[in-house]
């Protein structure tokens, strides 16, 4: 499961090889605590994946025999998985001891890092065991710090011939699944960091085809930091803690492609020395820096003068950093956000650089846009700003590229987006989940706009209105009405698939689509979720019954 599309960690040959040398080992001895951690994952995938549900138990040909199999297949997934599990939450499989996270008596290794992470994951998919998801979340970054994962000098070489570099990469892997989905998750549960961009020290991922088939020696890697450093312009500091405000022309020279950053750092991206993990990875350091941005305003609030001050600067230096990153990438991964751009047909895109895309346009959402619906959709200050205007344009953006990711099966016989939520396997869900809400949020204030201004496109209590329904006003009130469905869809389907319980769907189509809106946002039970940078973060969402 680790070693699908959305972050290459372990490869199959190291999961093979460490799976034979579990069943040479002496009886009764204690396997790597990945395999029980990937047994849990791959059994929660299965129970969720949708041919599963879908057997014909009456079929005399295939139905039987296919049910059985993956049925068979599941109990033994579940069964290693339960009985692993239960003994890690027992504390005989990885426990705290003196204040470190060891195993089985043992200290923790890499491996033990990431099992923590993937059973963390799997807990945090029910709200019945998030508790325990967040403990095994945090211990996996507290063990991978300690370990010094993120630092290339205490990289832990191989002790096997020939094979240095893989390892030596698969320990850097393991810490950049952390770091990426550390990424967005102060959106979600409004909780600080526990490390910032500024604390790695490790090279970008090398490209993937190498590293699923080291058939060629490694190219010279590239660090981390200096990729980092050349996403702002020339004697401007990427770190906080010193630097110099840049002036507007920096910035435009440092985002246009012939400039000499930008162009150093598509010397870097075009040199085949890194691939779409290594610009992912960029991307998510620029991702940090959006958080940490949004923490502090909400801690200084709208009236700081000069807190707003700093803030815009910050913005300005965040946005110019996106727009360098967007710019030297290769053209063959741009060509994803080109045809979302050009409204081509309904083919649909390559899922990992669309999914990619998807990340650029909702921190691009993140940056400009309010984190809460009331202020979003309620502020009428806020939806004649230029931050307004520009959080519509990537919000169309992140639509479409959902859009063309789930093409190949949008929806199913029942109408329902079960299937477009598989075709979005090759990314986290939160990072999903942070792209839907915000997007839908943008589209509800754009169509709040829309009826404001045009009185006439409201229903009348005789289900009549007054604007003609093969009008422009019409046609585009009906495609923002659309790109909401989109969204609100693919956030149930998302919260049905994580096994959460919530009214929340109907509510939002109820509040964001039909709702009245000259309506006073105090009236609406959004109102009392408490969710902005302020509140509780984006969770609340998703487990309200409001």
């Amino acid at each position: 499961m680790v070693a699908r599309e959305t972050f290459p960690t372990v490869t199959q040959t190291r999961m093979q090889r460490l799976i034979a040398d579990h069943a040479q080992a002496p009886h009764g001895t204690r396997p790597p605590a990945i395999i029980p951690a990937a047994a849990a994952l791959g059994a929660f995938q299965l129970s969720r994946f949708q041919n599963v549900r879908k057997i014909d138990l009456n079929d005399p040909e295939t139905g039987a025999a296919e049910a059985e199999y993956y049925l068979t297949l599941a109990a033994h997934l579940l069964d290693l998985a339960a009985r692993s599990v239960s003994a890690e939450v027992r504390g005989e499989g990885m426990v705290v001891v003196n204040g470190a996270f060891v195993r089985n008596g043992g200290a923790g290794d890499r491996l033990s890092v990431l099992a923590a992470k993937i059973i963390g994951g799997v807990f945090s998919s029910s709200t019945m065991t998030m508790a325990a998801g967040n403990l095994y979340g945090h211990l996996s970054v507290q063990l991978g710090l300690k370990l010094g994962l993120n630092r290339e000098s205490t990289v832990p070489p191989s002790g096997e011939p020939g094979d240095t570099w893989i390892t030596r990469e698969e320990s850097r892997r393991i810490w950049w699944l952390i770091f990426s989905d550390q990424a967005i998750m102060p959106a979600w549960d409004n909780q600080p960091h526990p490390f910032t961009e500024e604390d790695i020290d490790l090279h970008l991922p090398c490209p993937d085809p190498l590293y699923f088939d080291p058939l060629l020696p490694p190219p010279d890697p590239i660090p981390f930091q200096r990729a980092f450093s050349l996403l702002t312009p020339p004697g401007y500091a990427t770190s906080a803690r010193s630097r110099a405000s840049p002036t507007t022309s920096e910035y435009m020279n440092a985002s246009s492609p012939g400039s000499a950053t930008s162009e150093s750092l598509r010397t870097l991206f075009h040199s085949g020395r890194t691939g779409i993990s290594g610009y992912t990875v960029v991307l998510h350091g620029i991702a940090h820096r959006i958080m940490r941005l949004k923490r502090t305003q909400s801690f200084f609030g709208d009236g700081a003068t000069l807190a707003e001050a700093w803030a815009n600067e910050e913005k300005m230096l965040l946005s110019g950093m996106l727009d360098t990153w967007y710019s030297s990438l290769p053209d063959a991964v741009l060509a994803a956000d080109r045809r979302a751009a050009s409204e081509a047909g309904p083919e649909g895109i390559e899922p990992r650089s669309g999914v990619l895309f998807i990340l650029y346009h909702t921190y691009k959402v993140l940056l400009y846009g309010r984190w809460d619906v009331i202020s979003m959709v309620y502020d009428d200050a806020w939806l004649m700003s230029s931050d307004f205007l520009l959080c519509v344009e990537h919000a169309d953006r992140v639509t479409r590229l959902i859009e063309l990711v789930t093409a190949p099966t949008l929806k199913d016989d029942s109408g329902n987006l079960p299937l477009a939520v598989e075709m979005l396997r090759w990314a986290s869900p939160y990072v999903i989940g942070a792209a839907v809400l915000m997007g839908s949020f943008v589209h509800a204030a754009v169509l709040r706009k829309l009826r404001l201004v045009n009185p006439g496109l409201i229903f009348k209590n005789n289900g009549q209105r007054l604007v003609d329904d093969q009008s422009s006003l019409v046609q585009l009130e009906r495609g923002l009405i659309r790109k909401l469905e989109l969204h609100i869809s693919l956030a149930e389907a998302l919260s049905n698939k994580w096994g959460l319980r919530s009214g929340m769907w109907k509510l939002m189509r109820e509040e964001l689509i039909f709702k009245d809106p000259a309506e006073e946002p105090n009236a609406s039970p959004f109102f009392k979720l408490d969710y902005g940078p302020a509140g509780r973060g984006l969770m609340p969402i998703f487990l309200s019954n409001a």
